[in-house]
């Protein structure tokens, strides 16, 4: 185990004890969720490396906002609700 590893482990374990509570007896399950998170988080950065094939990904500016995807009610997805009528209606006329 590397010393940098291992003081990661250390760190990582030394926060979830405390996040715990700080219980008595439980530095191995600590000790070993740490060491799990650590190496997860190794094998992420390994993942996230540049592929071999020599492009990278593209690189959002700061600051910038991505768009939300539109999204397009339909009408059976529309609330229901009292229908409206765009007709105008006269009164019938009374025959007198």
């Amino acid at each position: 185990m590397s010393e940098d590893r291992e003081e990661r482990v250390r760190q990582r374990a030394h926060e979830i004890w405390e996040r715990e509570g700080r219980p008595h007896g439980h530095e191995k399950k600590h000790w070993e969720q740490a060491s799990t998170e650590v190496d997860a988080e190794q094998d992420s950065k390994s993942a996230d490396a540049a592929p071999a094939t020599g492009t990278s990904p593209p690189v959002e500016k700061p600051g910038s906002k991505r768009r939300a995807a539109k999204t397009t009610q339909t009408k059976a997805s529309k609330p229901a609700g009292p229908a409206k009528s765009t007709s105008k209606r006269t009164p019938a006329r009374s025959k007198s």
